[in-house]
């Protein structure tokens, strides 16, 4: 048996007549495009958080060290983790909230290190 070569090939393809090599081209391109890119990731549409920030302003004394799930000016739950929360505000049905750490407004800055 003969080994299939680069060159047998080619010598094979120039004993074609014009309209078969065309339809050659034509399937080798459709054969080796690339496949699809993935598509993109959902984009997540950019949310207005200033009424959450101006809540965390005025009440920031009284949740400090709490973590907080807000939409807007309400506050959805509080609790000691992130997870407790988040769990809370995804069984309240708030899709995207603003979920954080209340810092202590009179605390010193960096104080965890």
């Amino acid at each position: 048996m003969s080994e299939i070569t680069f060159e047998s090939v080619l010598t094979q393809v120039r004993q074609l007549p014009w309209q078969e090599r065309q339809k050659l081209v034509e399937t080798l391109v459709e054969e080796l495009k690339p496949a699809a890119p993935p598509p993109h990731p959902r984009r997540v549409p950019w949310k207005d958080r200033s009424r959450e920030a101006r809540w965390l302003k005025e009440n920031a004394r009284e949740y400090a060290g709490q973590w907080v799930a807000l939409e807007g000016d309400q506050l959805i739950a509080a609790g000691s983790t992130a997870v407790e929360v988040r769990d809370a505000a995804a069984a309240a049905g708030v899709d995207r909230p603003l979920l954080v750490q209340v810092e202590d407004p009179d605390g010193l800055p960096f104080a965890g290190f």
